[in-house]
C-alpha cells in the first residue's frame, strides 16, 4: 500500500457514520468516521447531514473542515476520492449515482445496497459503467473469524457442507434510537438479516432458489419474524431464522459436514471419530488443538481494503453485485411468502 492519503466525504452523521463510538460496550473504532481517523491513507474533508447540530457535533470530534446540507453541492465542490453512505437505503441510488458522475473512485455504502431490486441494479450498473468500486458493509466478510471458517470448510476438514443454519435475532435498534420511519420501511430481514444471507452466499456460493414463511404479529408496515429456507447451486442447503421478536440480540452461524461442523462466532470445531458409548457409531467431539483466530476490527479492515482496491484496480471481498445478491434472496422470501410459501427461483427475471 502507498503512502497517498484519499480525500473521504461521509453522507450522514448518525449511529454507524459516527455517533456508536458512543457505545463503551462495543470494540472501537465501529463506524466509518472511525475507521477513517484511525488510516493513514485516509482524511476525511467534508460530511453532509440535514442537521446543524449533528454536523456541528461530526466537525468537531472529527476534525473535518467542510459540512454541507446538499450532498450534490458537497460532491461537486469536494472532488473527495471516496464516499461514504450512511443513510437510510431509500436515499442510496441518488447519492451513489451522484457520487460516480463526480469520478469517485470507491464508494463505501451502508447495507442493505437499496430497499429495490431496481435502485440496487441501477447502482451496479452505474459505478461498473463509471469504474467507481462499490463496496457494501457486510461487515462480516472482513472477520478474521469468518475467513477461517471458511478455509477449513473448504480445505474439507469437516468433509463435505451439507446445511447451513443461521439465527440473526433482536438486532433492530429499539425505537428512539433511530427514526421511526426506518420501522415502517425496514423489517428484520432488511435491516440486519441482510448480514445472514450475505453470510449464506459468502459460504456456500450462489443461489439456486429460495423459500420462506414470513409473519406479521405485532408489526403492521413490515414483518416481526421470518423462517428462510435457502438452496444452493451446489446442493449445500441453509436455513435461517431472522426475527425482532426476541428481547435479545443473537446472530450465529453453524455449519454441518458429512465429518464434523463448526458454530460460529464462538469458533467451536467438532469433529468425527468412533464413539466412547456406542460400539460401531460415531459421535462428534470438540477439538480443542484449533484455536479461534485472532479478533480483527473488521471496519478498519474494510478501509484499508477500499484503499488497496483503489491503488490494485481490484474488487472488494463485498461487491455492490454481493448486496444485490442478498436483496434478491430478501426479495424472493417476500415473494414466496406472497404465494404460499411457493419455491422461488433465483435469479428473479422481473
Amino acid at each position: 500500500m502507498s503512502h497517498r492519503v484519499y480525500r473521504v466525504a461521509v453522507i450522514g452523521t448518525g449511529r454507524i457514520a459516527s455517533t456508536l463510538e458512543d457505545d463503551p460496550y462495543r470494540t472501537h473504532p465501529c463506524t466509518h468516521a472511525g475507521a477513517y481517523a484511525l488510516c493513514p491513507n485516509t482524511q476525511m474533508v467534508a460530511v453532509c447531514g440535514r442537521s446543524r447540530e449533528k454536523l456541528d457535533r461530526f466537525t468537531a470530534r472529527w476534525g473535518v473542515r467542510a459540512q454541507y446540507t446538499d450532498f450534490r453541492e458537497m460532491l461537486a465542490r469536494e472532488k473527495p476520492d471516496i464516499v461514504s453512505i450512511c443513510v437510510h437505503p431509500t436515499l442510496h441510488k441518488d447519492m451513489v449515482l451522484a457520487a460516480c458522475e463526480n469520478q469517485v473512485k470507491a464508494i463505501f455504502c451502508e447495507k442493505p445496497i437499496a430497499t429495490t431490486l431496481e435502485d440496487a441494479r441501477v447502482m451496479v450498473d452505474a459505478c461498473r459503467r463509471h469504474g467507481t468500486k462499490l463496496i457494501i458493509n457486510h461487515s462480516r466478510r472482513w472477520g478474521n473469524i469468518y475467513h477461517e471458517a471458511r478455509r477449513l470448510i473448504n480445505d474439507g476438514l469437516i468433509g463435505d457442507l451439507l446445511h447451513i443454519t443461521g439465527y440473526c435475532q433482536g438486532s433492530m435498534p429499539r425505537r428512539g434510537l433511530i427514526p421511526d420511519s426506518v420501522f415502517e420501511t425496514e423489517g428484520p430481514m432488511l435491516h440486519d438479516g441482510t448480514h445472514l444471507y450475505d453470510m449464506f452466499r459468502f459460504f456456500a456460493g450462489e443461489v439456486a432458489w429460495v423459500q420462506a414463511h414470513v409473519q406479521w404479529v405485532k408489526r403492521q408496515a413490515m414483518e416481526d419474524t421470518c423462517v428462510n429456507y435457502v438452496a444452493f447451486k451446489n446442493g449445500v442447503t441453509a436455513v435461517g431464522f431472522v426475527n425482532q421478536r426476541t428481547d435479545y440480540v443473537r446472530f450465529e452461524l453453524e455449519f454441518q459436514g458429512t465429518e464434523g461442523r463448526i458454530t460460529l462466532p464462538d469458533f467451536s470445531v467438532w469433529r468425527s471419530r468412533p464413539s466412547s458409548r456406542f460400539e460401531g457409531y460415531r459421535e462428534l467431539y470438540l477439538d480443542e488443538t484449533i484455536k479461534k483466530p485472532e479478533d480483527n476490527n473488521w471496519f478498519v479492515d474494510a478501509v484499508r481494503e477500499i484503499v488497496a482496491c483503489i491503488e490494485e484496480d481490484r474488487d472488494s471481498i463485498s461487491t455492490g453485485e454481493d448486496g444485490l445478491a442478498a436483496l434478491e434472496m430478501i426479495e424472493g422470501f417476500y415473494r414466496s411468502e406472497k404465494q404460499g410459501g411457493r419455491r422461488i427461483a433465483l435469479p428473479l427475471v422481473d
